[in-house]
């Protein structure tokens, strides 16, 4: 019985320090995180490995909410929340858009691919795609089609 006791207060006290830690944590949200790939590439002089960051930047960020709010009348198809979700594209897409997962195939009709020119971006990292869908600018590698970030433009 007293043994009992004595691990039923050892689990209290490990709950309680998680609790504690947890407390003290600084949450970063997702589009805050340094999200960086590491590239590398062998060619006839050797190996080289560079180290690309896949976030949308601040200044990027800025850049695109300009464009939005500039060209408001005339944005293409994905800049715009839509009311019409159906099966293929349901309205809770946003939970099968993760960060560093594949993104979902079906979901290329119902947005826009975005140059950076258009949006008077910089130079995109190379082999990265910008994707409007449903209100939200996604980055996508080119090859590998993974989810790189998700910028909400609301």
């Amino acid at each position: 019985m007293i043994l009992a006791v004595i691990a039923g207060m050892k689990n209290i006290i490990k709950i309680s320090a998680a609790v504690i830690a947890l407390s003290a944590a600084q949450f970063i949200p997702v589009h805050a995180e340094t999200r960086t790939t590491e590239v590398t590439r062998t060619d006839a002089s050797g190996t080289t490995t560079t180290t690309t960051t896949k976030e949308i930047s601040t200044a990027d960020r800025d850049t695109i909410r300009t464009y939005v709010k500039k060209n408001k009348a005339k944005l293409p198809k994905g800049f715009v929340r839509t009311t019409t979700y159906d099966e293929r594209f349901p309205s809770t897409w946003r939970e099968k858009v993760i960060v560093g997962e594949t993104f979902p195939e079906t979901y290329y009709s119902y947005g826009t691919i975005v140059t950076a020119d258009e949006l008077g971006l910089p130079a995109q990292p190379e082999k990265t795609t910008l994707f409007a869908l449903d209100g939200s600018i996604i980055r996508v590698d080119s090859t590998s089609h993974k989810v790189l970030d998700v910028y909400s433009l609301d």
